[in-house]
């Protein structure tokens, strides 16, 4: 096991203390960052995930108004790329 570059033993020396401590260091530090990974998936990833769908959901739809409004071919061309890059995008995301 490496922490930093560093083997068990070489932590060991550094510190001048016994592998068990690190051992049991390592360990609970391991645990740690597995319930904040569970935490941030599961509490705060779906809510940031749900709020980027109701961003994109908005410029689809001024995006629709551009097209159907403008009477700039430039603007519609560019409003249907938007639109394009935009399914594509969940096309390969599902």
């Amino acid at each position: 096991m490496r922490a930093r570059g560093m083997t068990r033993q070489g932590i060991t020396s550094e510190l001048q203390v016994s592998r068990t401590p690190i051992t049991s260091d390592v360990q609970y530090l391991r645990e740690q960052a597995k319930g904040t990974i569970k935490e941030y998936t599961t509490e705060h990833l779906s809510e940031q995930y749900q709020v980027c769908l109701s961003a994109l959901d908005t410029i689809v739809k001024h995006t629709f108004e551009i097209l159907q409004t403008s009477d700039d071919n430039r603007e519609k061309l560019q409003a249907m790329e938007l639109f394009t890059n935009y399914y594509e995008t969940l096309i390969v995301a599902s």
